[in-house]
């Protein structure tokens, strides 16, 4: 059976040296076109359509090989995306799929060590310094923590709610040893902590 596009793709594969391919955009596009004459295991019906990401081609005659990306991953809002190795051996016209391999695509927010931010606010406050994190009263027995700059709103909400309870829960006792108290009338998450 004639099979003119995998030729065309045999031929350009053959210009390519081996190893990883710097420039995946032209290898992508001829094997788009050649992927409906390959022999593809039959439980496999995933095409090449241009909505799918291909990474890491790697041309090693005769066998081309990239990950896939299936489109099915990401529902419901799931950040890890599920990838699938391939091996198209061009001579034999025949491509096949790996092990499924899933990948993180949303960084998760790192943990934050408050302790080091506990220190330092507490330092200052113990002070009386002036910081664009703090506000004081015209009196100096008070103090607003802006906890917006101290722990920005970046990232997840959760992770950011989280970071802020733990410097929360870490600040007061560092203060109420020295005297200092939390004015409970504040709002979480802006909190005045008043001198003695």
């Amino acid at each position: 059976m004639p099979a003119p596009e995998l030729d065309a793709l045999r031929i350009f594969l053959r210009l390519l040296p081996p190893g990883p391919v710097v420039d995946p955009a032209e290898v992508v596009g001829a094997l788009k076109t050649a992927w409906g004459e390959l022999e593809v295991a039959e439980e496999i019906s995933m095409a090449t359509d241009t909505g799918r990401r291909l990474e890491g081609l790697s041309w090693e005659p005769p066998m081309l090989t990239f990950d896939m990306e299936r489109h099915d991953a990401t529902v419901w809002g799931s950040s890890p995306v599920e990838f699938q190795p391939w091996v198209v051996n061009v001579e034999a016209g025949t491509a096949e799929v790996g092990r499924k391999i899933p990948r993180q695509m949303t960084a998760l927010d790192r943990r934050i060590d408050v302790k080091p931010l506990v220190d330092e606010i507490a330092s200052l406050i113990l002070t009386g310094e002036d910081d664009a994190r703090l506000s004081w009263s015209s009196d100096r027995q008070s103090v607003k923590v802006k906890i917006g700059l101290v722990i920005p709103n970046v990232g997840y909400q959760h992770a950011t709610t989280g970071r802020r309870q733990r410097f929360w829960a870490a600040l007061e006792p560092a203060l109420t040893a020295n005297g200092w108290e939390d004015d409970r009338e504040q709002p979480f998450p802006e909190k005045v902590l008043v001198g003695s």
